[in-house]
């Protein structure tokens, strides 16, 4: 397994400028939603996504007739194989030095910023229609069944992006709870209690 360790909030991330509006305006849907299913992608040179299935159960903002329908979104890490992790840009293969000899061996990789939910998970999100950056990363994202009607990326997922654990919707990025932040983001803990306050 592979960690990126690094703990930290947002370069960037105003508190100030965050507001539960702001939230909902800065997003075509803001939803509550259940992961119904989380598949693996392939064909990924760079980055490790796992292709996650989210059912609807309420739009906070945005179109209401998404209420009950699926879209398609990407969480952060996932298994892959080595070679999809481990080579460079230029395309030279240096798995061999963390132990895989075998470019096919599938390597669990994970994000402690933003770390993956599990299937029957409850969570928030902030998302916007996916729009192509090329038509190779189109390509690849319609190979992973990804595509301009089903495809909703979350949006800054550092900081939009909520997870109900033991009862309580939480910020999934770890470095909000870290004693040295606790006090820090008042904004965003304001709206985590009332995104707790109305939609448990």
């Amino acid at each position: 397994m592979f960690d990126k360790k690094i703990i930290r909030v947002p370069d960037g991330y105003n508190d100030e400028d965050m507001s539960y509006e702001r939230l909902k305006n800065g997003n075509q849907l803001l939803i509550k939603g259940k992961v119904i299913n989380l598949q693996p992608e392939n064909y990924r040179s760079i980055g490790t996504e796992t292709k996650g299935t989210v059912q609807i159960e309420k739009v906070i903002s945005g179109d209401e007739s998404f209420t009950g329908k699926t879209i398609e979104t990407e969480f952060s890490g996932g298994i892959t194989q080595a070679k999809d992790y481990f080579t460079s840009i230029e395309g030279e293969y240096f798995g061999k030095g963390y132990g895989f000899s075998n470019p096919k061996t599938k390597v669990l990789v994970t994000n402690s910023v933003v770390p993956m939910p599990n299937i029957g998970n409850t969570v928030i999100l902030g998302l916007n229609k996916y729009r192509p950056e090329n038509k190779y990363r189109q390509a690849m994202y319609k190979k992973n069944g990804l595509t301009l009607k089903n495809f909703y990326v979350i949006n800054n997922p550092e900081v939009t992006y909520w997870v109900m654990r033991n009862g309580q919707f939480k910020l999934n990025n770890p470095a909000f709870y870290q004693k040295k932040n606790r006090n820090k983001y008042p904004q965003l803990f304001k709206i985590t209690k009332k995104l707790n306050k109305t939609y448990l």
